[in-house]
């Protein structure tokens, strides 16, 4: 068997003349899919992240308002860069709460806190997510 560096073989041209390039098509298909799936990744970390920042910070600003006062509270949501949406205080059975709902990129998160009675006379801060 005679074998020639143009692929000819005993006179015999082998190879598949019509496939050649195709591979070029399947790179450019594999490549595309790949960055979509890392697009889709990457924006649903970016909502994940939104989301825990919004619910950090709706339980500082209720910690603080239940502490210090909406003043501080609103101090408190610029220094984290969120907006607050809204600012509800209720007594229940002698106990006021402070429920603090904020919104970050377009990500709304609900708080509540209190200050609660430790038993030695002073008092403590207490915060619950609720939304």
């Amino acid at each position: 068997m005679e074998f020639s560096s143009d692929g000819v073989v005993d006179g015999t041209r082998i190879g598949l003349r019509g496939e050649r390039g195709s591979i070029s098509p399947l790179v450019a298909i594999i490549v595309g899919l790949a960055l979509m799936i890392a697009m889709a990744v990457g924006g649903v970390g970016e909502v994940l992240h939104r989301k825990a920042h919004a619910q950090a910070s709706a339980d500082a600003v209720a910690l603080a308002v239940a502490g210090d006062g909406i003043d501080t509270g609103k101090q408190v949501a610029i220094a984290n860069g969120v907006t607050i949406v809204s600012s509800t205080r209720l007594d229940r059975s002698g106990v006021v709460v402070h429920v603090i709902v904020v919104e970050f990129g377009g990500v709304r998160s609900t708080a509540a806190a209190a200050l609660v009675n430790d038993g030695g006379g002073g008092w403590i801060s207490e915060t619950s997510p609720s939304g």
